[in-house]
């Protein structure tokens, strides 16, 4: 089957590759099996063949040069009565798609002819065990929703809710299963795969026929419709849909759902559980959590002991340290070691922003503040030992010499960040928008927004010796400006990683953090400058697709303040009310956002798939003037209280409870501010909520640098106007 998506006129060759998928429907349907069973075996087969890079298909296919990167569709479906099984691979050529199905099944044949690695099998079983063991909150939904998917697996299809909730037992049978018969799993790979019929070879190419097709659609839809019923009928209908929208009738309707009031909100408790101490010489922080068995080490590398020059290499840097090898070791089997070790184990980037309130500790403390590149590793208790020493290995012996693998993870690295634009376009925006408002913002701009993309575009270029020669001396200075360490544990999982930290300082030789570089403000903004055309204070940036997104941000109260406090709940009431009935309801977006960032005096306002991105910016300045005018009745202020305090104390998991009290140290807060921010929050009233309108509408015409994010059909005069540099992103 082939299909296209959208692309832009002058894509070129960009065009010339997509995504090749090969998708099996199982031939057994959930209502006819023992669904615990079935979706466990083909849970532990995606994981096994496809989970990560080391995986034997995975790997072989990377290694064929038919693509760039195992795509993200890859994976189970079991949301429907016949589950699928996907592998896809993006950045593949469609007169390729049959030489790909032909590699898979190469490699499927070979691992049921000769038998799957032993080594597979572990890593597979360590990342189930884990992965059961950890709670998540995925999208920061309630770990119950986690808990009631896994009931509704087999509950759908006739199964008791508990028959695919109790995981050990049937996990443990799975085991069973694996050890006593070595034909099982390449049963299971036949059976589903090779000797599966109900296979599909779908390939999807970029096209700009796609959005031309699309537009003559639409509009034969509309003229369709106009003849059918009429130019007076149809504008009748869509006077009658509006006038629906703006009846206040229905106000009295959501009154009957059932809510909370403020009086039933508890002031906030809980103690902060995180402490510093020193181990030979090396901060050492430690946040005691029921973590369930599991240990969460972080060892935070500061980046500002680096000059500017390198900041925008280091999100790759994070991204390549841990996956090509090291100490002789093949990428590969130093994967496989990690994943039948650790439940996760890498590197990433993170910048901190002291408020000014906070500045007095920063004198205090010289790490509050920073730019970080932080290890970290995820770890059964038992298993902490063996992490350490993979992170020792990690640190001293990474070479990157690899330049193959190094060449398929810059690959990976800059596809990654393509296909996230245009979903996430709407945050890719607003780091534009804030990014000279302060050296977070303007870091984070460098690291994760839009010039993240043309540096990943560059490592493309780059030859990839001399690539792997900058990461290495990156490497050697990283590990010379010493680090914190941080972890989250049990008072078990805290001790045991305490005894295994001395002779991994002994093996690495950490040592406390050095001071920051001095550097300008000037230097970082230049690695912001984008290759635009026209000029004036907005940014316009084209994209694929028939969809808008725009942001902007104007001057909000400072950090813990009452006006502060009383912004947000204003902010909640906006988004939730009158931006939601005018800009999404009304408008067409999708979503539509107003939000204070107080740490960094500002706020932000956002639209996320927005058919008329411009108007929505035009739009919000007289619509806050409008609301400056409406006075605050009782119900409205107790639903944006209890709203935003929903927002704001949501629960966490036990590992981001830890990370986060971290952070707040780096950012020179702690916890009791956050708990006084909760206890004002309930005490804000009508008078608070009128005064932060009229402060939001008087911010609104001060809104500073306006970004809009669309494609081409969407262009017009008025937002060409409001932005004035235009870039058509390479994507």
């Amino acid at each position: 089957m082939d299909a296209e998506g959208p692309a832009d006129e002058d894509s070129g060759a960009q065009a010339e590759k997509g995504i090749i998928s090969l998708v099996w429907r199982t031939k057994e349907s959930l209502d006819t099996v023992d669904i615990s069973r079935f979706s466990m075996e083909l849970f532990f087969l995606d994981e096994l063949l496809w989970g990560d890079d080391c995986a034997p298909v995975a790997k072989a296919l990377l290694e064929s040069g038919l693509g760039e990167d195992i795509a993200p569709q890859t994976g189970v479906d079991l949301s429907c009565r016949f589950p699928t099984i996907c592998f896809a691979l993006r950045g593949a050529a469609r007169k390729d798609a049959r030489k790909l199905r032909a590699a898979v099944r190469s490699v499927l044949e070979d691992l049921c002819g000769h038998g799957i690695p032993r080594g597979d099998i572990e890593r597979t079983a360590m990342a189930f065990d884990f992965n059961n063991r950890e709670i998540k909150r995925p999208d920061g939904s309630p770990y119950a929703l986690v808990l009631l998917r896994r009931c509704l697996r087999g509950w759908l299809y006739g199964a008791k809710p508990w028959e695919t909730l109790l995981f050990r037992a049937e996990f443990s049978r799975l085991r069973r299963r694996i050890e006593q018969d070595p034909s099982y799993l390449p049963g299971l790979i036949r059976r589903h795969m090779l000797q599966n019929e109900l296979c599909s070879l779908v390939t999807v190419m970029p096209s700009a026929r796609w959005g031309r097709r699309r537009a003559r659609g639409e509009a034969a839809a509309v003229r369709a419709l106009l003849a059918g019923q009429g130019r007076r009928r149809a504008v009748a209908a869509q006077e009658r849909m509006r006038a629906f929208q703006n009846d206040a009738s229905g106000d009295a309707k959501v009154s009957l759902v059932p809510g909370i009031s403020v009086a039933d909100l508890r002031e906030p408790g809980g103690k902060v559980s995180l402490r510093k101490l020193s181990v030979e010489g090396v901060p050492f922080f430690v946040s005691r959590e029921p973590t369930n068995g599991i240990v969460y080490f972080e060892l935070a590398c500061p980046a500002d002991i680096l000059p500017p020059a390198d900041y925008p290499y280091l999100p790759f840097f994070a991204l390549a340290v841990s996956q090509t090898g090291w100490k002789g070791l093949p990428w590969d089997k130093a994967a496989a070691l990690v994943g039948s070790t650790t439940g996760g184990f890498g590197a990433y980037t993170c910048t901190m922003h002291v408020p000014d309130c906070c500045v007095p500790r920063k004198e205090q403390e010289p790490e509050t503040g920073r730019d970080w590149l932080v290890f970290s590793f995820k770890v059964l208790e038992e298993r902490v030992a063996d992490a350490f020493h993979l992170l020792a290995d990690c640190l001293t012996g990474t070479d990157f010499s690899d330049t193959a693998r190094l060449s398929e993870l810059a690959a990976s690295y800059y596809n990654s960040i393509k296909t996230s634009v245009v979903p996430n376009a709407h945050i890719f925006a607003l780091y534009r928008a804030v990014c000279l408002l302060n050296h977070n913002k303007t870091v984070d701009e460098i690291w994760n927004g839009v010039s993240s993309l043309f540096t990943a575009e560059k490592l493309c270029r780059t030859d990839a010796a001399l690539l792997a020669r900058r990461l290495r001396s990156l490497l050697k200075r990283i590990r010379q400006g010493g680090a914190l360490m941080h972890v989250t544990a049990t008072a078990q999982g805290a001790a045991a990683v305490r005894r295994c930290l001395p002779a991994f300082i002994r093996e690495t030789g950490l040592h406390a953090p050095l001071p920051a570089r001095v550097r300008a403000d000037s230097q970082f903004h230049a690695l912001t400058k984008l290759p635009f055309r026209g000029r004036g204070e907005g940014e316009l940036f084209v994209i694929p697709g028939e969809i808008g997104f725009a942001a902007c941000a104007m001057p909000g109260a400072p950090f813990a303040t009452p006006e502060s406090v009383a912004d947000s709940v204003y902010a909640h009431y906006a988004t939730h009310g009158l931006l939601w009935k005018e800009i999404r309801t009304a408008g067409g977006a999708y979503g539509v956002y107003l939000s204070p960032n107080s740490a960094s005096g500002c706020i932000r306002f956002l639209t996320y798939r927005d058919p008329m991105p411009g108007a929505s910016l035009a739009a919000l300045e007289p619509l806050l003037r409008a609301a400056a005018e409406k006075p605050f009745d009782a119900a409205e202020v107790e639903k944006a209280v209890t709203g935003t305090y929903s927002d704001e104390n949501c629960p966490l998991t036990p590992a981001a409870k830890g990370r986060r009290e971290f952070l707040w140290w780096l950012c020179g807060m702690d916890g009791g501010m956050h708990r006084r921010r909760l206890r004002q929050l309930l005490s804000v009233s009508g008078a608070d909520m009128q005064r932060a309108a009229v402060r939001f509408a008087e911010a609104a015409a001060m809104s500073g640098k306006k970004v809009v994010f669309c494609g081409k059909s969407l262009l017009s005069p008025e937002i060409q106007e409001m932005t004035g540099k235009t870039i058509v992103l390479p994507l």
